[in-house]
C-alpha cells in the first residue's frame, strides 16, 4: 500500500446527515473536517452546493448527533448555529444567515 493510499484510509469521513426533499431541492448537512464544522448542502437541477457559509457551523446541543439542526420553510431555511444555538434564517436566495430567534441557555433540535 502507498503512502498516499495510507494517507486517504486515515482522513475522516465526510459524515452527511439529516437528507431532506422538499419542492425546492433536497438538502442535507455535511461535516466539513478540515474545518471542523458542518455545512447545509442543495442538490437543485443537477448540482450540488454549499448552501451555508464556510464560517457557519449548523449543529443541536440537543442530542449527540445534532438531529433537527435545520428546517425547510418555503425559499427559507431556519438553522440552529453550533457554538451560539440560535436560530438564524437564511433565504434560499442569499448567502448570508440572519439572526431569527436566541434565547440564552436555549437549545434547539428536531427542527
Amino acid at each position: 500500500m502507498t503512502s498516499e493510499a495510507l494517507r486517504a484510509a486515515a482522513r475522516p469521513a465526510d459524515g452527511l446527515s439529516e437528507l431532506r426533499a422538499t419542492s425546492h431541492g433536497v438538502f442535507w448537512l455535511a461535516s466539513a473536517p478540515e474545518r471542523g464544522c458542518k455545512r447545509l448542502w442543495r442538490w437543485l437541477d443537477g448540482e450540488a452546493y454549499a448552501v451555508t457559509p464556510p464560517g457557519i457551523d449548523v449543529g443541536s446541543r440537543v442530542n449527540g448527533y445534532g438531529g433537527g439542526a435545520y428546517a425547510c420553510l418555503g425559499d427559507n431555511i431556519i438553522l440552529v448555529e453550533s457554538q451560539s444555538q440560535a436560530l438564524l434564517r437564511q433565504s434560499l436566495d442569499s448567502d448570508t444567515p440572519r439572526s431569527w430567534w436566541a434565547r440564552p441557555e436555549a437549545r434547539y433540535g428536531g427542527c
